[in-house]
């Protein structure tokens, strides 16, 4: 039965739209067919974006949607004519990703369709597309897309999102010195039908074993296909830019699939380092989190690629057996066989070091609105109503990398109003730390991409400060804030410690990586150290990793017993 299309149907609301098309720019292979200072990013030459807010008041006039889809054809039902693309070039689609989830659904510990579908729901996985090319009639044009992670800036329930009802912003952290990270700028749109293709497409994904844990993942060798359609007011059931869904036919299961098609590669090394990331913070099995449980080669001799188990596993027995450090002893003994499973050659060395993926997606409308920012004049006070929005636990570092480097910590996150100094009522919501000598060296308490770094006179106390923000890759809600605070009104200080900070926007970080070092002017120079849950820095505690808490814990009581980390 040949699939048909389902029509859109009415809804009474009333949404203004302003579709605009831009000027598209010259398609490229690499950076030396572009014209300096343009660079080719996803199949395009584009120009630098120096001023992210200045780009989000543009794409305020054209269209934007939003992912609230995902489906794993591999889980609902196999079949190579639902997904998605030939990656290895044998004619037939490949999605060996999704079959490897499938064939290991019983062993995960949660349903990966549930994981996904709960991420989308509740705005923990955000994914707006910005149309930055497309022509207005959807007959025929260039396609050029933009992918951010997003977040919600409104109270809207998720199924009125679905209906282009909502309002999103993109996050910071997407940005690169040339706009999005992630771009798919070479495509076409042919009757309604969008075909484009790009760099990368970064997507939350559920991840092998971790007890059903979801991960932050980068789909290589991007590819899109999705017929669209604008919707209208007062008549269709999709405002704005919409996928069509498709109708298989009674014949199929589930006989309705989201008409958007993603295709990509994911590398063994990132879900690997994923894996080995988690399972390092066994500390119920007495396991080192300082080196490595998993490693893995492609092994040139026996042209494989290779998985196996180091002997830093400790005893995973002594865990709770509802905790998934608890499996550990059967991951071992199942990590080996995930090397046959990979399908793609990306690097052409010969050896299968990749995963295809297959995805359905559905895509609808979307009100964009500028992006919030973190820092405020009440930056380190708060407001005494943050006091934990979460209990992901995303920082599996301290900011410090030995406690012999800290003298002190002279604030800890208070904001009850009863906090262990004079006066009581002085809200704060970080951690101070005063370091032993100058230029003492501070890193990443998480995997992540920096969202923003400035220098900033902070009007609270008269002084400049450099910052750093960091987006956690484990929680996309969450983030780190470190101000570097020399204490000086000089401004010729303030841009001495921005020199002496070693991270840009748009760097990828991993937990541990140095990120800057601070200036001492005095005794009252500190790094403030904050936790972040949708922009508002909260009580750390719940968001670390075991050993960090009790790291931390007793670097805080060491010159003040009676403090918590949190009042």
């Amino acid at each position: 039965m040949e699939p048909k299309l389902i029509p859109v149907v009415f809804v009474l609301f009333l949404i203004t739209w302003s579709p605009m098309a831009i000027e598209g720019a010259e398609l490229c292979d690499d950076n030396g067919d572009c014209t300096s200072p343009d660079e080719c990013v996803g199949g395009a030459c584009v120009p630098p974006v120096p001023d992210p807010d200045a780009y989000v008041t543009e794409a305020m006039t054209r269209w934007s949607s939003y992912i609230w889809a995902i489906q794993f054809p591999a889980l609902l039902e196999p079949d190579p004519d639902v997904c998605c693309f030939d990656y290895t070039g044998d004619g037939v689609a490949d999605d060996g990703f999704g079959l490897l989830l499938s064939a290991m659904a019983p062993l995960l510990g949660s349903d990966p369709v549930a994981l996904v579908d709960s991420a989308l729901a509740n705005g923990e996985l955000v994914k707006v597309l910005d149309w930055r090319e497309l022509a207005g009639d959807l007959v025929a044009g260039d396609v050029q897309m933009s992918v951010f992670d997003g977040l919600w800036t409104d109270s809207t329930i998720h199924a009125d999102r679905i209906l282009g009802l909502g309002h999103v912003a993109f996050r910071r952290s997407s940005f690169g010195p040339f706009g999005a990270l992630d771009q798919l700028n070479a495509g076409t749109v042919t009757s309604g039908l969008v075909e484009v293709t790009g760099n990368q497409f970064t997507l939350t994904l559920p991840g092998l074993f971790q007890g059903g844990d979801i991960v932050s993942v980068h789909l290589l060798d991007p590819r899109l296909e999705a017929p669209v359609s604008y919707g209208e007011p007062l008549r269709d059931a999709c405002l704005g830019l919409c996928t069509v869904d498709e109708d298989r036919g009674p014949g199929y299961t589930p006989q309705i699939v989201r008409g958007g098609k993603l295709g990509g590669v994911i590398t063994a090394d990132e879900m690997l380092t994923h894996m080995d990331t988690f399972y390092r913070q066994c500390a119920c099995a007495s396991i080192n989190s300082s080196m490595p449980v998993f490693e893995w080669e492609e092994n040139t001799f026996t042209a494989t690629f290779e998985i196996s188990c180091t002997t830093n596993i400790g005893d995973p027995s002594l865990c709770d057996p509802g905790d998934p450090c608890s499996d550990l002893g059967l991951v071992c003994g199942l990590v080996g066989i995930l090397g046959g499973t990979l399908d793609v050659d990306l690097d052409i060395t010969g050896i299968m070091e990749s995963w295809s993926v297959g995805l359905r997606l559905g895509f609808a409308g979307t009100s964009l609105d500028p992006m919030p920012e973190l820092f405020a004049d009440g930056f380190e006070s708060g407001d005494g109503s943050a006091w934990s929005n979460g209990t992901i636990a995303f920082v599996t570092s301290t900011p410090y990398h030995s406690d012999t480097q800290i003298s002190w910590i002279s604030r800890i996150f208070c904001q009850s109003g009863n906090c262990p100094w004079v006066p009581p009522d002085q809200l704060h919501d970080g951690i101070d730390f005063v370091p032993v000598e100058d230029l003492a060296e501070f890193r990443s308490g998480c995997d992540g991409t920096v969202s923003a770094v400035d220098l900033y006179f902070n009007p609270g106390n008269g002084f400049y400060q450099g910052n750093v923000i960091i987006e956690c890759s484990a929680d996309p809600s969450g983030g780190l804030v470190y101000a570097f605070e020399p204490m000086s009104p000089d401004i010729s200080v303030g841009n001495q410690q921005m020199s002496h900070l070693a991270v840009n926007v748009g760097d990828p970080v991993y937990s541990g990586q140095h990120i800057g070092s601070l200036v001492v002017t005095g005794p009252a120079s500190h790094l403030h150290w904050g936790v972040t849950s949708e922009f508002t820095q909260v009580c750390p505690e719940p968001h670390l990793y075991p050993p960090v808490r009790a790291d931390l814990l007793t670097l805080i009581q060491r010159d003040n017993p009676t403090w918590n980390m949190c009042h």
